[in-house]
């Protein structure tokens, strides 16, 4: 039987000991916005992040948690990278580059049409960055 999704979006959460930083680099350096937030029973919390249909969940857990490896993004299996279309790929990185976030692949062009850039945000997950044409969201 096949789900029968509610939604057009799929929210991501990222576990992290490190709030301030995660919102100053997706709120600050990337201009998302909060949507929310909320305590779990365990005490652990919930900070909630527009993104687009999407919503970036930041999980901060009652007591740290391990790091995740510091293997290549795509030397582990599972969840390890998240991707976002956005209009003004250059500038972004551009942007990022001057507040030290790590650039892990630079603007390429992986397909005719299509520029990318990989980022990873201060604990080290790797996010996509990509625009498609000039820039105005066109499907894939």
């Amino acid at each position: 039987m096949a789900a029968l999704l509610a939604g057009n979006s799929v929210d991501v959460g990222i576990v992290t000991n490190n709030e301030d930083a995660m919102i100053g680099f997706y709120c600050g350096i990337l201009g998302l916005s909060l949507a929310g937030e909320a305590t779990l029973p365990n005490g652990a919390r919930i900070r909630r992040i527009a993104c687009g249909q999407s919503v970036l969940r930041l999980y901060i857990p009652p007591s740290p948690v391990q790091p995740r490896p510091d293997e290549h993004w795509s030397a582990v299996a599972g969840l390890r990278y998240c991707a976002m279309r956005i209009d003004n790929l250059a500038t972004v990185v551009d942007d990022c580059r001057r507040e030290g976030v790590t650039i892990v692949q630079d603007v390429v062009e992986p397909r005719a049409g299509v520029s990318a850039a990989l980022i990873a945000d201060p604990d080290g997950n790797v996010i996509e960055l990509m625009q498609v044409g000039n820039g105005k969201q066109q499907a894939e």
